[in-house]
Order: C-alpha cells, then structure tokens, then sequence
C-alpha cells in the first residue's frame, strides 16, 4: 500500500510475499540466518518467497521497484537476488547452492539483510494447489491470530490490543464479506499483547516465524497471522507500512504485519493473503495503453487493492474474478473475435446484473469493464471531502503480472507532463476508445447503470434503443408524431443523469416517458412537463431493465435482465416477478417488440445483424431468424406503417432512420431524417394512433 499523498508514477516499495510458506514447511524458532548453511557452496532446500519493499508514509524517495526473493526453510530464511530465480515459479520448494554476500539497493540503502549469489537453482517440487474457501466451527472461513509485537531495539507505542481486534473484527470484517456476498466471514480467534521479538524488521520472514513459535501458532488453509509492529518501529531500517503473503487461494491462510490499523491497510494485506497483487496504474503519453507507458503503482485510487486512504473502495471486477467473488453470470466475456454488441453494466456495487466485462485480446492481453458509481461501497466517490475527484462511469482495467494484478486504464490521457495531477480515468460518454483490438463507446451512463457498445476495431458498435431504455442524458425530450423532420411536442422531464424509458404505463394507447434512480421508478402518463404521475420500486438498483406489454394488457410494464433470465411483471406496482424466462446468452443484445402483431411483446436477441425473435414471453428458441442493416448500426423497434402486422426494426445512420415495414432481410421501405446526428433517438406512440413515430433526448 502506498500513503494517501503519494501519486507518483514511479513504483514505490511494498512487501509482498508470494507463496504461502506455511502450508508447506513447518515454521521453526530461528527467525535469523544462522542456522542456515554460511559458506560459498553450501545448499539449501526451502520455499521460494518473492516480497514487494514499499516505502513507509510520507517518504519522499523512491526505489526502483524490484521485488526481493527468500528461500525459506524451517530454520530461517536467506535473501536471493530475483534477478538469479526469475525463472522459477515463486511458492515452489527449491534446491539453492548459495555463493558469496552480494551488496544491492536493498541492503545498501534500505536496511534490508544482504542477498546471497545463488551458483545454481532447481525446483523440487511444484507450487501448492489453489486452496479453495471452507467455514470452520463458528462459521468463521479465515481465522486471524493477533499478536502485538516489538522488534528488536523497538519500544511499545500506545496502541491497545482491543482497537486491533475491533478493526479486524468489524470494519475488515464486514468489507470481506459484503465483498464475497457472505461468503468471507474473517474472525480473530486469539489475540496476544505486546510480544517482544529478537528479530528485527531487516528479517521480516524471521518475525514472523519468530512471533508463530511464541504464541503457538501453525499454518494451514484459513488461519491468519496479523502482527501489528510498534509504530515507533517506523524509523528501523527494513520495517515495512505493511507486509503480507499473496497466497494460492482465498482459503489458504497467511501471514501478514501492519504499523498502523486503518482498515484500508489491514483490508489490503488480508487482500494479499486471499491471493491478490496490487490494483495500479498505467501511465501512456497521451495515449490509453500503447506508446511510452509506465506502471505507477497503486494508482488505482477506486480499489482497496490499491492507494490506502480512508476511502475503501470495492475490489475491482479484474481482482474480484481472479478470486471467484465476481461470478460468471455476473460477466460477459467477448474475444477479438466477438461480434460487434452492446452491454448493459450495472454498478460494481450492485448486488445483481452484468458488473463485468471480460476482453481477450488477440495478442493475449486481457481487460475488464466495470461500472463505478456513488452507491454502496462506492458511495464516497464524488463526495465534498473525498481526497481525490474521482469520476464516476465505466472504467476499464488490464490484467496485469507479477505484484501488479490489474492496471487501471487512463481512458482520456494526458501527456506524460500531466500524469501527476491527472486522476480521471473513465470512458467519456459518446466518444468511441480503442484499444487491444476493440472500440468501445459509453451510449449512457447514470446512478442505475450504463450502456456499452463493444465492437471490432476499425468496425462500428450496435446499441440498441429498442428495449424501452432510452438512453443518452438530459432532461429535454423532443417528441414528432409523425415523420415531419419537426418535433411538435417539447417537454423536460427528470434530472439530466436520470436513466429513461418509454412506454404505456396507464393504457391509454399513447406511451409517454418513465425517469429512473436506483430501483425507484417514476412514470409520467402525459407527454407535458409535470411531476411523475406515481412511483414504485422494483429489482435491485444495477438490473438491467426491459419495457413491453407482456400479457397484452394494453400496460407496459418491466421485466429485469439478469444475465439471459428475464424476471416479468404484469403490473406498474412493487412486487415480486409474475414470470420467470431464459431466452438468448448472457451477452447478447436484446430487442422488445410485439413482432407478430397478437398484442404482446416479447424479446429478440441482436447477434451483429442478425436478429432472433421469439414470438412469445417463454423460455425456448427463436421463433424466426433474418438480417437487416450492418453489424454496427445502431437500431430503434416501432410500428411505422399501418401495413406492418407488428412491430419491426429502422436502423439509423446520423439523423437518418431506413425504416423496414417487416421482419424480414431487404432494403428499407422508407427513409426519414429527424434530429441531429448527435441526439440519443428513441420510439413511442405518442398521439395513440397506433404508429410508432421518434423522440430525441438531449442535455
């Protein structure tokens, strides 16, 4: 972790331990070297263990960044230069022949015990397995052990026993599990005051084995060892803000140290010990990851994973899915060979609804979308008194390697003179980014979600405005009853960041205009300005939500999308679902419509320009199949012509809309213009003639 006032794109030290050493080895008393074989030549046999220095708060130098390496044994530890084991996996057993004291940064200048030049290395045995979340007695899954320790040379400082335990206990505690949906529940299990250690902070694997075979404590899958080191240890050469084990899994246990109990900290080494690196940043010169580039670590200020500051930000849905707390029906995963398709993101802090976006690049670069918005554990972004102005909207990570396991992506860069005060990273609404192979174009953003469109690079993204959300921002909607080229009805309805909808809410044939914020809806039944007509709540704040009639009713009313699961309701009230179906993949863009005419709507899943309609709300396959326009128009759902049966498809290219009066491949049977070319465009019956005609939306 890194203090709250350091934004420096130069890598700053942290200590990270890469193997759990534990699991495998049985812990002795040493916890110095003297145990170990002292002579050029001499072997040892023990556990590969990588750690990232950091530099404490407030410090003002920098290192170069390069991670130290131990071999580890039941009697002590001896530091390795990386540079002579970087092609051995770290957490494997290790057969070392140990040449002469090699004088680095490290110990030169850090305070750190002295490398030793290793002659030859062989792995013995492989890297344990990923060890995977199991609930003990009480139902604790990760069982912490608090010891307060002192190094040597080091006095006591004021910190009480109990403020330790309470900081794991609560704030730690309930970050992990509303993170995991309850599946993380952390507990101290012992604690032990001031603990004395003849080891200093230049051995950081000496304290903790010193301080295990004190109190009694042995490693194994669940079991935590946090010792909280005296502050006034902070001067020490060697003694570390926080240190801690990345370990196989998120059930192996894990040794950590902290200096302070901010949450933020002890959340983040608790981070470390569920197997997570850092969330940082990548720095372009004015481009978004390709160039002159560079990785500043922990700037990635919306994570716990990432800077430290009072602000505990969710686990970002890169880290989350590394391990298994951000599941697959919660994603969608697209590869360099996926049609172009849009995507609706909910919040990252929602409880349910797609919260990630999985990119595979051709060239084996992976990314990640995810939607930030001030709600739940992400309610301080934005807020008067937040250290850094963070944005909200859609944001996008790379996988990243070794301490950095995601990178947060600058979507609108600066030159490299403006790295240091540039912390805004979200896509900017409208305005396509590529990279990795794919463009990527925020349609709409707002409190209840956000809309992607994804597509090929050098192609255009489809978004749809056929499902009854309208997208865009604004409050000003220009309404045309007809294909004049004129609006000649103009409101203003809701708040410009209010996501919106049409639809016919009182069944009186004209549909009119829905404002949306969290799970609360407002509908409007009259296309004037006014107050909403009634409100009601329905699904969670991040669902993805659809408009149709339903049970032909002559009633719009809502379905939440949940992955390819359709949740219906019959009726503008709160509720529970009336019908539950499954139509289409998890990624597939989706079009409500009622496409054979008998009054009820019913969904068709956009593949490029394929479409694939289902004639009735039921779980089952497409009823029929055609292609109209090109894989990245953009597409509106309407009954344009008294001559349709039901509901078909324009696609619209700037302001102009190529109307096709059925469902089926072929050339448009009517082309109109409306609006301008940067105005989110949507349908509606708005006089209740029966013909569909268009709105705009704009700020």
């Amino acid at each position: 972790m890194i203090a709250p006032s350091l934004l420096s794109p130069r890598r700053p030290r942290s200590v990270v331990a890469v193997a759990v050493v534990g699991a495998v080895l049985a812990l002795g008393t040493a916890g110095a070297r003297a145990d170990l074989p002292a002579g050029a030549g001499a072997t040892v046999v023990g556990e590969l263990v990588q750690v990232q220095p950091e530099d404490d708060p407030g410090h003002a130098g920098h290192t170069d960044g390069a991670p130290l390496s131990y071999v580890e044994t039941a009697d002590g530890a001896v530091r390795v230069p990386t540079g002579d084991v970087d092609d051995l996996p770290a957490g494997s057993t290790v057969r070392v022949t140990l040449g002469g004291e090699v004088a680095d940064e490290a110990s030169t200048e850090d305070g750190v015990e002295p490398a030793r030049d290793v002659l030859s290395a062989a792995v013995v045995a492989a890297p344990p397995a990923e060890v995977p979340l199991a609930a003990a007695a009480g139902g604790v899954t990760n069982a912490v052990t608090v010891v307060m320790v002192t190094p040597a040379g080091v006095a006591q400082d004021g910190r009480t026993l109990d403020s330790i335990v309470n900081t794991v206990n609560g704030p730690v505690s309930q970050f992990w599990s509303g993170q995991s949906r309850g599946a993380v529940v952390i507990g101290v299990t012992a604690s032990v005051g001031w603990t004395p250690l003849a080891t200093s902070c230049s051995n950081p694997l000496g304290m903790w084995q010193e301080a295990a075979s004190k109190v009694g404590w042995t490693a194994g899958p669940g079991k935590h060892l946090l010792l909280y080191v005296s502050a006034a240890a902070e001067s020490q050469p060697g003694c570390s803000y926080g240190l801690a084990e990345v370990a196989p899994g998120i059930g192996a246990g894990g040794r950590a140290y902290v200096r302070d109990i901010v949450p933020t900290l002890v959340a983040h080494e608790l981070g470390h010990n569920f197997g997570l690196g850092h969330s940082s940043g990548l720095q372009c010169d004015a481009a978004v990851d390709t160039g002159a580039c560079q990785v500043a670590a922990y700037r990635d200020l919306y994570d716990v994973m990432g800077v430290s500051w009072e602000r505990t930000g969710s686990l970002n849905a890169a880290q989350a899915s590394l391990i298994g707390l951000l599941p697959p029906w919660e994603t969608v995963a697209l590869s360099a060979g996926s049609p172009a398709t849009t995507v609706s993101l909910a919040p990252l802090s929602a409880a349910s609804g797609v919260r990630g976006v999985r990119l595979a690049a051709a060239d084996g670069r992976v990314y990640w979308l995810e939607n930030r918005v001030a709600a739940g554990q992400d309610a301080w972004i934005g807020a008067p008194g937040t250290r850094f102005p963070l944005q909200t909207g859609v944001l996008v990570r790379r996988l990243g390697a070794g301490s950095d396991s995601s990178l947060l992506l600058d979507a609108t860069p600066s030159g490299r003179a403006g790295w240091d005060g540039d912390v805004a990273a979200a896509l900017p609404t409208g305005v396509p980014v590529t990279l990795g192979g794919f463009t990527l174009t925020v349609t709409a953003a707002g409190p209840g979600g956000a809309t992607v469109t994804i597509a090929p690079a050098g192609g255009a993204a489809a978004p749809v405005a056929g499902s009854g959300d309208i997208g865009g921002s604004g409050s000003a909607y220009f309404l045309n009853d007809s294909f004049s080229g004129r609006a000649n009805v103009v409101l203003s309805y809701g708040a410009p960041d209010d996501m919106a909808y049409s639809g016919d809410w009182d069944g009186n044939r004209s549909d009119s205009l829905m404002v949306r914020r969290g799970n609360t809806f407002f509908p409007r039944n009259v296309n004037s300005s006014g107050p909403a007509s009634l409100s009601f709540v329905y699904g969670d704040p991040g669902d993805t939500v659809l408009v149709g009639d339903w049970d032909g009713n002559g009633t719009d009313t809502l379905a939440v999308r949940r992955g390819n699961q359709y949740f219906v309701k019959n009726s503008v009230t709160s509720g529970f679902a009336d019908a539950v179906v499954s139509y289409g993949d998890p990624g597939d863009a989706v079009l409500v419509g009622d496409w054979d005419g008998n009054g009820t709507d019913s969904l068709a899943v956009r593949r490029g320009n394929q479409y694939f309609v289902r004639n009735t709300i039921t779980s089952g396959f497409a009823d029929s199949t055609f292609t109209y326009g090109d894989v990245g128009d953009r597409v509106v759902v309407g009954r344009w012509s008294p001559a349709q049966r039901g509901d078909t498809l324009a696609v619209r290219r700037d302001n102009q809309y190529f109307l096709r009066f059925s469902l089926t491949a072929g050339f448009a049977d009517q082309v109109v213009a409306y609006g301008d070319p940067g105005d989110t465009a949507f349908a509606g019956d708005w006089d209740g003639n029966g013909l569909d005609s268009l709105g705009v939306r704009r700020p």
